[in-house]
């Protein structure tokens, strides 16, 4: 049986050693048998891709470790030699009684040689994968209990840059400590009033009060909020915070399932939500989550305290945003952490002067005021901004202040200026 993996157009890039290799030639899937493959008795093949076997392509004798690795791209001619046409072969089917009742195509390869991809090959497909379905298999558990060191590794391996990794480390340290995925802990009344004047508000509408249960708490305080239903749905307690980074909100749920559906990973997490808190799921659903987030490789080189703070938790205070921040530096590599520093928004804001509530991690022209005199006294020429006009979504009315790029050129500024 040959079995080759399906590569999606937008998933093709080019590097100076494969400039040259077209991958369209893997692009079909062909079975010459009815034969199944037993994916698990193959699966050593690839044990150090951290892809599933069964999305990688391989030749039929899987009976040996690919020994040589290739020095040069296949030619067009030699991909020819190697990977001749298929040709269709139409089959009439018949019913019981011998009548002719439509046709079947049979792929038929003829003369076909088959081999391993090369070990640069197979990168390839790996390094392509998103981080959620490269992080399926991996180990968070060693000796059947959670183990923080292994869930690091496998960290590192699912992810492609060493900042996005510290963002995804610095989120779990801050959500569950150095706690196994879990469910998000009850609140009383008083802790849970205390926490918010809006929870607060919402319990009292319920008519909860000090001898309500932690059930009761979770399903007014997150009622009609992240696709959650009201009160009656029950979906607040149903899809509390759980996990690595505490996925919370019936929709965000569906958001993971759905992103790791896409990848072939088919779990129902909605009707089984306790599911996030799994050894085999845990780590792609964290993933899935922050990249839903807009937490990602893409994103990562920008990221500040501040907007890693809106996707992760808008209500959180500063102080939680800076220790979140702490966590995410402490992460870092030595290479990382300098440039992880000058990003923080809440330590920027401090620099200049701000206290109390105007420490909010938005550089705005309220800053930049705050900034333009510090400066000042500096002797520093602070940086060109421009101010743009943005609509707040509370009272839908305009207000002055700056790009994404423009915050963090301030930001930047003023830590690396200390």
């Amino acid at each position: 049986m040959v079995v080759m993996v399906r590569s999606e157009p937008n998933e093709k890039r080019e590097t100076s050693n494969m400039a040259d290799f077209n991958f369209e030639e893997y692009s079909d899937v062909f079975e010459d048998t009815q034969e199944p493959i037993d994916f698990e008795a193959l699966s050593d093949i690839f044990e150090d891709t951290g892809v599933p076997t069964e999305e990688m392509a391989f030749e039929s004798a899987m009976k040996a470790r690919e020994t040589s690795t290739a020095t040069r791209s296949l030619t067009k001619e030699e991909r020819a030699a190697k990977f001749p046409p298929v040709v269709q072969e139409t089959i009439a089917t018949e019913d019981s009684k011998g009548s002719e009742v439509g046709v079947m195509v049979k792929p038929v390869q003829s003369n076909t040689e088959t081999r391993t991809l090369t070990g640069m090959e197979k990168r390839y497909f790996s390094d392509n994968l998103p981080s959620w379905q490269k992080a399926q298999g991996l180990p968070i558990y060693r000796r059947g209990r959670y183990h923080k060191p292994t869930l690091i590794q496998s960290i590192d391996k699912a992810v492609s840059t060493g900042e996005e990794a510290s963002l995804l480390k610095g989120a779990i340290k801050s959500e569950i400590g150095i706690n196994a995925p879990s469910d998000e802990k009850k609140y009383t009344y008083r802790g849970a009033a205390a926490s918010s004047a809006i929870w607060k508000a919402r319990m009292d509408a319920e008519g909860l009060g000090t001898n309500s249960t932690g059930e009761e708490i979770f399903n007014a305080v997150y009622a009609n909020g992240n696709g959650n239903g009201d009160y009656a749905s029950g979906d607040g307690n149903k899809y509390k915070g759980r996990g690595l980074v505490q996925i919370t909100g019936r929709g965000n749920y569906q958001a993971v399932q759905d992103k790791l559906a896409e990848t072939g990973l088919n779990i129902d997490i909605i009707a089984n939500p306790s599911l996030v808190n799994d050894e085999k799921y845990a780590l792609p659903a964290a993933l899935a989550m922050l990249d839903i987030m807009g937490i990602n490789s893409s994103s990562a080189s920008t990221m500040t305290a501040k907007t890693l703070n809106n996707a992760i938790n808008s209500r959180a205070d500063s102080t939680k945003a800076k220790a979140r921040w702490a966590n995410v530096i402490a992460a870092a590599s030595t290479a990382e952490k300098d440039e992880l520093r000058l990003r923080n928004d809440y330590a920027a804001q401090e620099e200049v002067g701000l206290s109390g509530d105007k420490v909010d991690g938005d550089i705005g022209v309220g800053t930049k005021a705050a900034i333009d005199t510090w400066a000042a006294g500096k002797g520093l020429t602070v940086p060109t901004v421009t101010e743009i006009t943005k609509i707040r979504n509370s009272d839908n009315k305009s207000y002055q202040t700056f790009s994404a790029e423009d915050k963090l050129k301030l930001t930047k500024f003023v830590n690396g200026n200390k």
